[in-house]
């Protein structure tokens, strides 16, 4: 894995590795506390473990732009997530993204797909009234 060895986030709770050449998450990353908002987009990452789930205050979460064909089981742990997911241009299909995001969230789900270097979604995830 090429790419960022350690950065500290510029701001606090927010972590933006976007654009890096990464082929993984780097495992500092893991040890962060308090992330809210995390963009690993436009690299080569081809798989989230499930550490994703310590990040409990994740509101946005961007994983657009890498070479995911699954996304992790954890991922519906994130109960904050609420804010923004992205995860076009990856391997991923569209049945995929639609369990996942229903077992994670159960809110309203829209998804669509164009073909373009892969296919795209347009995910939009509604809180359920508390």
């Amino acid at each position: 894995m090429r790419g960022v060895t350690r950065a500290p986030p510029r701001r606090p709770g927010h972590l933006d590795l976007r654009g890096q050449n990464l082929t993984a998450v780097p495992e500092w990353v893991w040890s962060l506390r308090g992330l809210e908002t995390l963009n690993l987009s436009e690299n080569h990452i081809t798989s989230v473990p499930d550490e994703i789930a310590r990040f409990s205050r994740l509101r946005m979460l961007d994983l657009g732009h890498n070479d995911l064909a699954e996304l992790p089981d954890a991922l519906g742990e994130l109960d904050n997530l609420s804010d923004y997911l992205y995860l076009s241009d990856n391997r991923l299909t569209k049945a995929i993204v639609a369990r996942r995001i229903a077992e994670a969230h159960g809110g309203a789900i829209e998804v669509t797909s164009r073909l373009r270097r892969g296919t795209q979604f347009r995910l939009v995830l509604q809180a359920q009234p508390g």
